[in-house]
């Protein structure tokens, strides 16, 4: 497109001054309620660790004893499971 006239253009008004630039927000970081919520965080990991290692060891146990005999196919699900769930929380925590 060619422009051959230049009379619209010297009609405008001139352009209006612009705003300084906006400096985003910073980012804070709010701990006053970490140490309220420490205990509480503290006997929730240590009540599921050890309902976990019980489980575990019943697991453990039962395997041994040969009343519980998981397929390959099941080992195999949990095996690919785990690996999915460590790959997506390290892809979350690199970000």
């Amino acid at each position: 497109m060619k422009v051959r006239d230049s009379k619209d253009v010297a009609a405008l008004p001139p352009p209006a001054a612009s705003a300084p630039p906006r400096r985003p927000k910073e980012d804070t970081v709010r701990v006053d309620r970490a140490s309220a919520l420490a205990p509480s965080v503290e006997s929730t990991r240590v009540a599921t660790g050890s309902a976990r290692a019980q489980h575990l060891e019943a697991l453990r146990s039962a395997v041994r004893g040969g009343t519980v005999r998981p397929s390959a196919d099941q080992i195999a699900e949990k095996i690919l499971q785990t690996a999915e769930l460590d790959a997506r929380l390290r892809a979350m925590f690199e970000e």
